[in-house]
């Protein structure tokens, strides 16, 4: 990190933001009539103030150079998004209800830990991020501002579930965010094995590299251009051979068919036990890693299934609508991972990750299979 001799005032912050944009009204229509902010002065169509609290501007807008223009061309410099602050989590929800009265599409959301955003386009494709910090004593960071993958804040965090729920638990390795050797990124999950009261279930092994970029296709551009996620051959089989001697499930997760190959083989060396469990993730919109949400999409992998191997199978659509192919998953014998982390519905109102499982229960019904409860599914996987 880039220290600063001389930095700036603590109390300095981004007093507002103007816009260049096409046509004021359909701007006022989406800042004022969607999100609530309040108008403050308006120049006739060329330019608009707006704010919340009574402030002078939070957002300015004008058309002097823009009027009827075009969002910018892809590969040009600019504004990536407008960061809007709520002042709490109600708030922030408040927000989601607005915009889900008013069927505005989200690009995404997402819990960085330290806040939870929403990210949004307005009417000129600006990016638009909605979000609640949370208090810093609940950031889960060390005190040099990075990522905290600590064992014991995970141990906590489990801990904290099972207090609640007998769900079965799966931490992260760090995805992108923990840049070590495998030693390191297996730690917290080794550490927390020792106490069956932290113990998780499962861990990932994703099984191979991937470019995990996000591509913008609204303004034809990627938001992003060094994500890789990096996975040797060896760091792998390290994860799965250490997993198993800690008494932990790999989750094998398969991005596109060269992961399930691997899977595959790490099956018949006989590095992962049966019955081992594969997770296809498929990818839509934004997310161009794995192949797209669509039966050949999911045949890709599942034409690859070893024959003579027990192995249960899910499938996750990152940044698509899963519940289009939800009923042949089932119908397959395959299972299904669901949430709105990965896609938020909007064709369904946005709705929560109780009414998605709701959905799915009663496709799973109709064709006559059962949801297993949380202990049904480690007898399934063999987990101990």
């Amino acid at each position: 990190m880039t220290q600063t001799a001389n930095p700036i005032a603590a109390g300095t912050s981004i007093g507002h933001v103007h816009l260049k944009v096409s046509n004021i009204q359909k701007s006022l229509d989406f800042y004022c009539g969607v999100l609530g902010f309040e108008l403050q002065q308006l120049y006739g169509d060329q330019a608009a103030f707006v704010s919340a609290g009574g402030y002078h501007h939070h957002l300015g807008m004008n058309t002097w150079e823009s009027l009827g223009g075009s969002p910018p061309a892809p590969g040009t410099t600019g504004l990536f998004h407008t960061a809007i602050l709520y002042p709490t989590r109600a708030d922030l929800g408040d927000a989601l209800r607005r915009l889900k009265a008013h069927n505005i599409p989200l690009d995404g959301a997402s819990d960085h830990g330290v806040s939870e955003a929403l990210y949004l386009r307005d009417p000129d494709q600006n990016g638009v991020e909605l979000y609640w910090d949370r208090p810093k004593d609940k950031w889960p960071r060390k005190p040099d501002g990075s990522p905290d993958h600590d064992a014991e804040t995970y141990a906590r965090t489990v801990s904290a579930i099972r207090r609640s729920s007998d769900i079965l638990v799966h931490p992260t390795l760090g995805d992108v965010t923990l840049e070590a050797g495998p030693e390191q990124r297996l730690a917290h999950i080794l550490e927390m094995a020792k106490d069956p009261a932290t113990g998780p279930h499962l861990a990932p092994a994703d099984m191979g590299s991937l470019n995990l970029d996000i591509y913008n296709p609204q303004a034809r551009r990627f938001d992003t251009l060094e994500r890789i996620y990096k996975n040797s051959t060896g760091t792998l089989a390290y994860f799965c051979e250490t997993m198993k001697r800690a008494g932990v499930k790999p989750y094998l997760t398969c991005w596109n068919v060269g992961f399930t190959r691997c899977a595959a083989a790490f099956i018949d060396l006989g590095i992962v036990e049966e019955p081992a469990y594969m997770s296809f993730i498929l990818t839509d919109n934004s997310f161009l890693g794995g192949h797209p949400g669509t039966l050949q999409g999911l045949r890709a992998h599942t034409d690859f299934l070893p024959e003579d191997r027990r192995v249960v199978w899910s499938v996750i659509d990152y940044g698509g609508n899963l519940l289009r192919l939800a009923s042949a998953i089932i119908a397959a014998g395959g299972n299904i991972s669901i949430g709105i982390g990965d896609y938020t519905y909007p064709e369904f109102g946005q709705p929560t990750n109780a009414q998605l499982v709701e959905r799915v229960v009663a496709l799973a019904r109709d064709v006559g299979r059962e949801v297993a409860t949380p202990e049904e599914a480690k007898a399934m996987l063999g987990i101990r």
